[in-house]
C-alpha cells in the first residue's frame, strides 16, 4: 500500500525500492560497518563516529520517516467517510430511541477524543502547520452533520 502512494504521489526514483543508498561500486575496507570506535570524555565508546551521522544528515535527497502529504490526504479523507457513519449511527440510534441516541452519541464522542488526536498528529508529522491541521480536523468533523442529516 505504502509503495503505491508513493508510486502514485511522484516520489518513486525509478530503482525499484524506495530507501535511498548507492549501488556503485565502493572501495573495500576491513572495518565492518557500525565498528568504528571512539572514546568520549568520560571514558565510554561509541560505535559510530560523528562524521558517519554529519554525511547521512547531509545526504540529498533524503526524506523523512514521517507520513507523506498524500498520506495525509487519504488520512483526512478517510476520517471524513467515518465520521459520516457517526453520524447515520446516531441519527439511526435516535429514531430509535431518545435514549439509546444519547447513548450512541456519547460512545461515538468517546471514540472520537483519542482519533482526531492521533488524526492531528499525522497531520501535524505530515508536514500541515498546527492551524492547517485543527481547520482539517475541523472540516471532516462536519462529515458527522452530512450523515446525521441523511
Amino acid at each position: 500500500m505504502e509503495k503505491t502512494l508513493r508510486v502514485l504521489g511522484g516520489e518513486e526514483d525509478g530503482s525499484g525500492h524506495s530507501h535511498s543508498h548507492s549501488h556503485g561500486d565502493r572501495p573495500a575496507t576491513s572495518k565492518a560497518s557500525g565498528t568504528e570506535h571512539s572514546v568520549s570524555q568520560n571514558g565510554l565508546r561509541s560505535r559510530k563516529s560523528e562524521k558517519v551521522d554529519e554525511i547521512i544528515a547531509s545526504e540529498p535527497g533524503t526524506t523523512s520517516n514521517g507520513p507523506s502529504k498524500l498520506s495525509a490526504y487519504l488520512n483526512l479523507f478517510g476520517d471524513f467517510v467515518h465520521n459520516i457513519t457517526d453520524g447515520l449511527a446516531m441519527a439511526a440510534s435516535f429514531y430509535a430511541s431518545p435514549l439509546i441516541g444519547a447513548t450512541t452519541t456519547l460512545a461515538c464522542f468517546a471514540h472520537e477524543i483519542p482519533h482526531e488526536i492521533a488524526d492531528y498528529s499525522i497531520l501535524i508529522r505530515s508536514g500541515f502547520t498546527k492551524q492547517q491541521a485543527m481547520r482539517s480536523q475541523f472540516l471532516t468533523a462536519i462529515g458527522a452533520f452530512v450523515g446525521y442529516l441523511f
